[in-house]
């Protein structure tokens, strides 16, 4: 595929925010992860992080379940801890790459 094609453009900025996330996640401090600059009681960082996760798969859920595939989810008030973070993130970040010839983004088909 042609690397100046709107697709390739979408799946390289895809997997380059993937990977900030992922490096971001592995430099923090542990105790980083419970922190936030809320002063009335938003998300620490490990729920940002989750609802991340929780944003992408909203969106691939339709094609998800025709391809069988099952999500980890987070509970609402859960605190994941770095290793679950990873995992999912891993798992919702992997679902957009490329599966033959074809790319997948949210559900919209390319090549």
């Amino acid at each position: 595929m042609n690397d100046t094609t709107l697709s390739s453009q979408i799946i390289r900025t895809w997997e380059h925010h993937h990977k900030t996330m992922l490096y971001l996640l592995d430099h923090l401090p542990a105790e980083a992860l419970d922190k936030t600059l809320s002063k009335r009681g938003g998300r620490t960082i490990a729920k940002q992080l989750a609802h991340i996760h929780q944003v992408r798969i909203m969106h691939m859920e339709t094609f998800a379940k025709k391809q069988g595939w099952q999500f980890i989810k987070f509970d609402k008030d859960e605190i994941p801890d770095r290793f679950k973070l990873i995992q999912a993130l891993e798992q919702s970040g992997a679902c957009q790459n490329c599966h033959g010839n074809r790319y997948e983004y949210y559900g919209f088909r390319f090549g």
